[in-house]
């Protein structure tokens, strides 16, 4: 939603402005936000400026109006606006955050935008023709962006329309949104064929979901001044009801009065927005879109968008080949030929057609096979994976197209280019193709993993910002000279993508002899740039294999032929993940101001890159985590989050990892509050992203389970840690869930279940013996529980086997679980009255072993097993 910091300029919220008492003055808390000033309010909802003291940002947070809070359908209308919204995520759209519930009244957190509406925007004076359009057309995108997912606004207007103070244009409230059964047209879908199914609520038209409106009393059904005639006849709207009110709008602005088949109610004598008469051609664009009959609009807001924008280009260049025509005729006078320039000029334009670079790259046939494999793992996740993937993928693909447009027209239409920067952004941009077609291959072929890992690996597709970024290209190594060099090198390209595609997807077997091979193979080719990727892919992979041993040497040689590329990026990632993995996972403490060091001098030489700054800064996080230098890991999580934020987006996956880290780093800390507001904004996130039944939701409720715990809060710690073990159960394997099981009997120690605990704890046991050898030290605190509730439940000797098995496991650096395991055999053997001479020999060794610890926890453990020997255990004999 939006603000204005300006005296002179109404607050734009997207609503209507009603009068009545709200209810709500400055400084009210509603749950984790603090209401500011009332920005506006409409039939249903108040909007307030607000801050969220859980993630400290300004938010705009939209309420349910008293008067409305007991009507149901009021009641689900803004939830169904937030749900609408959340679908969507896009530049040209107001950002959903969050969603919830304060003393009966429904509430959204959405984004706060610095600005005004549209309508106040037009009405500040006149402005040339080129830049009204230019508003409308990002206004235009957003609506476009909702049809792709089957949203139909309904209610497009100016005052639904914010214009930022960053220039950015957002459509905003979607309140009577309707949701069509799918997309109207996805990216690569032929037109017409892509949504031809409607559920029993909704009819089809060319494609397009269309829905007839049933609301009642306080549900709105439009505007009537901007709605399409179907719409006002009988409340049938779709897509290309949307695009006729778009065209209501433009055409207001353009000509100072709305069309003459809009409502009468409606009509407008406002002067035109524009500072001249705006072209014919531009006209007759808008005069099709307001055409009476749908059929007789454009197919979709794409093509009118496309006519919008590509007309001025097409007169641009018409003018341009007609001066050379005129200067041709000049040289053939002066016997001066110029076949070749002839040619050239009267070739076919040369920058359309990228979409088609994309065939068998990520197209109707390649999607149909990525839903079919999707759609084949039979889990819970598989279809909310599919549509997230779809979604990503969708959005990628066209940005590409355009981008890879805009560098053509850059050159061939604008003359702003070189050729050489032309051919250097397409070598670049081609990559990023390879890299799209690697990642779609492998989701064509999914099996479980893929699934599991898709939505981040369609993350994590190279990012296409550097490839119109002149610096960066120019600062990369040249493509070789030599044409069969070249195609050597080309190739390793498209084998590096194949293995990246891989390692997101969590395919490391399948992916270590190919980056094996990348490496051996591109060595003699003497492409610094390439070799320093192959190095890097092959580190990384033996790291995530747990082959520190090799991911060591792999990386430091990958961040040294990064740096003689000058490829600064790829240094600072290469000492990242050695931070991760030498430090983090391989102990090797000492290294990190070195490696620090090293990463700070790259970064330097950057420039500035949030994205590589971020994913450094997560891995300096986990590198202090793991050395106990919490506050140190809790300063590089938070820069991470606020920088994920910043360059992604609030609610992205980059996000929910960086807020991930940091509730880690806060619950290590024993920060539980801190690290509980982190952990559900990962959470919130995570269930938007992926899907209620997606195992990262798992993952991310039973760390909200721990920070419940480390607050001392069990009782509400344990629906979090049963909904994690619901979610886990049935979509991860043995050893993933026995974890979760085991933290659940934790929490229903600290409760007092013991009973409960004792089957968890059994049940844990269970499952990781089935994944582990009889030998591994992971057993060691599975035994423990099992044998410790036995010890508390009264049952010593039941105890004592498991304690015993426990104690007899080479620890390899579980200290903490060996000792725990120690003290808990010392008190059954004690308590069961049996073996009781090494009791004490087994509490001496297990304080010895404790002492040693920095843990507050542990030395706390040490202080109690003091006492238990102070009181008289027995001497050892």
């Amino acid at each position: 939603m939006n603000r204005s910091d300006s005296a002179d300029t109404a607050p734009a919220t997207g609503l209507t402005e009603t009068p009545g008492d709200y209810g709500f003055p400055p400084g009210t808390s509603v749950g984790r936000y603090v209401l500011g000033e009332r920005l506006g309010a409409g039939g249903m909802g108040v909007v307030y400026a607000a801050h969220d003291r859980k993630l400290d940002r300004a938010v705009a947070l939209k309420l349910l109006r008293p008067d409305a809070s007991g009507h149901v359908e009021a009641h689900r209308q803004l939830v169904r606006e937030a749900q609408t919204l959340a679908r969507l995520a896009h530049p040209n759209v107001v950002n959903v955050h969050d969603i919830g519930d304060f003393e009966g009244r429904v509430y959204v957190d959405m984004e706060l935008v610095t600005g005004r509406t549209l309508a106040q925007w037009l009405e500040a004076g006149e402005r040339p023709w080129e830049v009204v359009l230019d508003v409308f057309l990002q206004a235009g995108r957003g609506l476009a962006a909702a049809h792709a997912v089957g949203i139909v606004h309904r209610d497009f207007k100016p005052d639904n329309v914010l214009v930022g103070d960053d220039g950015r244009v957002r459509v905003a409230d979607f309140g009577i949104a309707l949701l069509g059964p799918r997309p109207q047209r996805a990216f690569g879908e032929p037109a017409g064929d892509g949504a031809n199914e409607a559920s029993s609520e909704s009819e089809t038209t060319t494609g397009a979901p269309v829905v007839r409106s049933h609301s009642r009393s306080i549900g709105r059904t439009g505007t009537p001044a901007y709605m399409a005639p179907e719409q006002r006849r009988d409340g049938t709207a779709d897509a290309r009801s949307d695009q006729y009110s778009f065209c209501v709008a433009l055409h207001e602005a353009m000509c100072g009065e709305r069309p003459r088949d809009s409502s009468k109610s409606g009509k407008s004598s406002s002067p035109p927005a524009v500072d001249r008469k705006p072209p014919p051609w531009l006209e007759q664009a808008i005069a099709r879109g307001l055409s009476k009959d749908p059929d007789q609009r454009y197919p979709s807001m794409d093509a009118l968008l496309e006519t919008l924008v590509s007309e001025p280009r097409r007169r641009r260049q018409r003018r341009r080949l007609a001066a050379m025509s005129v200067a041709a005729a000049g040289f053939l006078a002066a016997g001066v030929g110029w076949g070749s320039a002839h040619n050239r000029a009267s070739a076919p334009p040369l920058c359309r057609g990228a979409e088609a670079k994309l065939a068998g790259v990520w197209d109707a046939e390649r999607k149909d096979a990525v839903q079919r494999a999707f759609l084949a793992v039979q889990k819970p996740f598989a279809a909310d994976a599919w549509s997230g993937v779809q979604r990503a993928l969708d959005a990628y693909a066209t940005a590409w197209v355009a981008t890879r447009t805009e560098a053509c027209e850059a050159t061939r239409v604008r003359g702003e280019q070189s050729d050489q920067i032309l051919g250097l952004r397409m070598a670049c941009l081609d990559d990023r193709a390879a890299a799209l077609n690697a990642v779609s291959e492998v989701f064509s072929h999914a099996d479980e993993g893929v699934v599991l890992h898709a939505f981040g690996a369609a993350q994590e597709l190279p990012r296409l910002a550097p490839c119109s970024d002149t610096k960066w290209l120019l600062a990369r190594v040249k493509p070789p000279a030599d044409p069969a060099t070249a195609a050597k090198v080309a190739e390793l390209h498209v084998r590096l993508a194949r293995v990246k595609a891989l390692d997101d997807s969590a395919q490391y077997s399948e992916a270590l002899p190919i980056a094996r091979g990348l490496v051996a193979d591109a060595e003699p080719i003497g492409d610094r740039q390439v070799q320093a990727e192959a190095l890097y892919a092959l580190g990384s992979l033996l790291g995530r294999t747990s082959d520190l041993a090799g991911a060591e040497p792999a990386l430091r040689q990958a961040a040294s032929v990064a740096d003689a590329a000058g490829d600064d990026a790829l240094r600072v990632r290469a000492w990242g993940a050695l931070l991760f993995y030498t430090v983090g996972e391989g102990g090797k403490f000492d290294l990190i101001p070195v490696f620090q060091e090293e990463a700070k001098g790259a970064l330097a030489r950057l420039g500035g890159d949030d994205d590589v700054e971020a994913n450094y800064l997560e891995d300096l996080g986990a590198a202090f985590l793991s050395a106990g230098k919490l506050a140190e890991a809790r300063q590089s999580d938070e820069k991470a989050a606020e920088i994920e934020a910043r360059t992604f987006g609030h609610d992205s996956w980059q996000e929910a990892i960086a807020l991930t880290n940091l509730g880690i780093a806060h619950a290590a800390a024993g920060e539980g509050g801190a690290a509980l507001d982190a952990l559900e904004g990962a959470l919130a996130i995570d269930e938007r992203q992926l899907g209620p039944s997606h195992p990262h939701v798992a993952s991310a409720e039973n760390a909200m389970g721990g920070a419940l715990m480390e607050e001392g809060k069990p009782a509400e710690a344990e629906p979090h840690a049963r909904r994690a073990v619901s979610v886990a159960d049935g979509t991860l394997g043995e050893e993933e869930l026995s974890r979760y099981v085991f933290d659940l009997g934790e929490v229903l120690v600290a409760e007092g279940k013991l009973d409960d605990a004792l089957a968890s704890y059994q049940r844990a046991l269970a499952l990781m013996s089935k994944a582990r050898a009889a030998e591994d030290p992971t057993l060691i605190s599975f035994l423990r529980g099992v044998g410790e509730t036995y010890l508390s439940l009264g049952k010593p000797a039941l105890g004592v086997p498991y304690l015993e098995r426990a104690v007899a496991i080479p620890e390899e650096g579980q200290a903490s679980d060996m000792a725990r395991a120690e003290f808990a055999l010392a008190r059954a053997l004690v308590d069961a009255r049996t073996t009781r001479p090494r009791a004490r020999t087994f509490a001496e060794k297990a304080r010895a072993s404790l002492a040693k610890s920095e843990s507050p926890d542990d030395a706390k453990l040490a202080s109690e097993i003091g006492e238990w020997l102070a009181r008289g255990a027995p001497a050892s004999r």
